[in-house]
C-alpha cells in the first residue's frame, strides 16, 4: 500500500472516532458542558494539520514528529476513558508509526 494510500485510510479512520461510547459522561468527567469533546477535536484537527504537512513534496520532519506526539497522545487519552478500545488506538497507533517510521527524531 502506499504512502498516499496509507495516510488517506489512517485520515479516515481518525475522522470516525466519536464520542457517543462513553454515553454522554465524557464530558462531565473532563468538565466540557457539552458532549463534544475538545479532546477528539484536538485529535482530528492534529490529524489534519499531519496530512497537510506530511504530503508536502518536502515536509518540516520536526512538525511531524511533533503533530505524531500530539495525535498519540489523544489517542492514548481516549483509550483511557474506554472511548476506543485498546485495540482500535493500539491500530491507530500503529497506523501512525507505519507513516513515521522515515522520521528521525
Amino acid at each position: 500500500m502506499s504512502s498516499s494510500a496509507k495516510l488517506d485510510l489512517f485520515i479516515e479512520r481518525v475522522m470516525r472516532v466519536n464520542i457517543m461510547r462513553m454515553g454522554g459522561a465524557f464530558g462531565g468527567i473532563f468538565g466540557f458542558s457539552s458532549t463534544e469533546s475538545e479532546i477528539i477535536n484536538n485529535l482530528k484537527k492534529s490529524t489534519i494539520a499531519f496530512a497537510c504537512e506530511y504530503s508536502k513534496p518536502t515536509p518540516n520532519q520536526d512538525e511531524l514528529i511533533q503533530l505524531s506526539q500530539e495525535i498519540y497522545g489523544c489517542l492514548q487519552t481516549l483509550q483511557l476513558t474506554y472511548t476506543l478500545s485498546e485495540k482500535e488506538a493500539n491500530d491507530l497507533i500503529d497506523e501512525l508509526q507505519m507513516l513515521t517510521s522515515n522520521l528521525s527524531a
